[in-house]
């Protein structure tokens, strides 16, 4: 599992590639959980290169979601792929985040949340 990040106005943008397995998903948890701890309010995370998600990837994306709502911020996933948006639909996660095509739709579509 690999993680990006970079910054595209007052939005996070953060990229995972490869497999979002238990142990790699502790890792993303932590990162980004900080990077809430430093105020960061709108988060974007880009899946269009994540190649496997286990359920633990389901929960942390639930959770940060929670989490941001309850700061007053604004949670997105991007450019998700289809066997992994089949899985996010099955489990109705769509239904409590917002998935978007692009970064861009992202950032767009979380500004109107507000």
């Amino acid at each position: 599992m690999e993680l990006t990040e970079k910054k595209v106005a007052d939005t996070l943008i953060v990229s995972i590639s490869g497999r979002l397995e238990t142990s790699s998903t502790l890792i993303v948890d932590k990162k980004i959980n900080q990077r809430i701890d430093e105020g960061e309010r709108r988060i974007v995370i880009n899946l269009s290169k994540l190649e496997y998600m286990s359920s633990s990837g389901l929960r942390l994306f639930l959770g940060i979601g929670k989490r941001l709502k309850q700061e007053g911020g604004a949670f997105a996933l991007s450019g998700v792929p289809d066997h992994q948006l089949e899985l996010i639909e099955i489990t109705h996660l769509d239904q409590v985040v917002s998935i978007f095509a692009s970064d861009g739709d992202a950032i767009i579509g979380i500004s109107k949340e507000k």
